[in-house]
């Protein structure tokens, strides 16, 4: 189990008690596919997830299902004091994943070998990109006009900044519980610094008008963690 990011110490998270600032801290399990321990990964699925994983075609997406639940599993069964293999962990209707009678929330992201699990006073959104080139139109989706010079301004090659920018937007899609059912370009990256590993987020139509991200990399991957900003950021 790790602390956010380095640099980020809040306090410890309290299993015991209601989650009801961002005062507690929160953690994040961060695990890679390894073959000699998929066995013991898969006897973390609970009966009702094992057909959900079954629905997906390919090999690839099936394990990191398995991975990220293994990750949210862990990391909540450390927070929680129990076994992980009896953290109980329900599907939402919207998509979410939430741990049953627990009231911190839960963030589950992954790509390729990889996966996170991030467990905080609510709301959270965690993302895991691969560093990679991607379709050229990405920044036409994800982007607002407002926005298209921030790729310019950012001290990255094209591809990080692409990547950076879209894994800080689905982070903040993730938190407000919305997804992709909200279009990226609602929201408006701010003061985005790669160096210190910080951004806001405006966000005008949705429940937190102003998140704050902590970012990453990680494995060739960008690990990006939104939650609400404090009342001095938003001045």
């Amino acid at each position: 189990m790790e602390r956010i990011l380095p640099g980020h110490t809040p306090p410890v998270l309290h299993s015991t008690k209601p989650l009801q600032n961002r005062q507690s801290s929160f953690e994040y399990r961060w695990l890679t596919e390894d073959p000699d321990r998929r066995g013991e990964r898969e006897a973390l699925l609970h009966d009702e997830e094992r057909p959900r994983r079954d629905t997906f075609g390919h090999a690839g997406r099936r394990r990191s299902f398995t991975l990220g639940r293994a990750a949210a599993r862990l990391l909540a069964g450390d927070v929680l004091g129990e076994a992980p293999a009896n953290v109980p962990l329900r599907r939402r209707s919207d998509g979410a994943v939430v741990v049953e009678g627990y009231d911190g929330a839960l963030s589950i992201a992954h790509t390729g070998p990889h996966a996170v699990a991030a467990l905080a006073p609510p709301p959270l959104g965690v993302d895991l990109e691969r560093i990679q080139p991607r379709h050229p139109d990405l920044p036409g989706f994800l982007l607002h006009p407002d926005e298209r010079r921030l790729l310019e301004r950012l001290p990255l090659d094209r591809t990080r900044g692409v990547i950076l920018c879209w894994t800080l937007k689905e982070s903040a899609l993730k938190a407000r519980r919305s997804g992709l059912r909200t279009s990226p370009k609602k929201l408006r990256l701010k003061d985005v610094q790669p160096a210190a590993g910080r951004a806001l987020i405006r966000d005008p139509e949705g429940p937190v008008a102003l998140w704050q991200a902590r970012f990453a990399e990680r494995d060739d991957c960008y690990l990006t963690f939104v939650y609400p900003a404090d009342a001095a950021q938003k001045e």
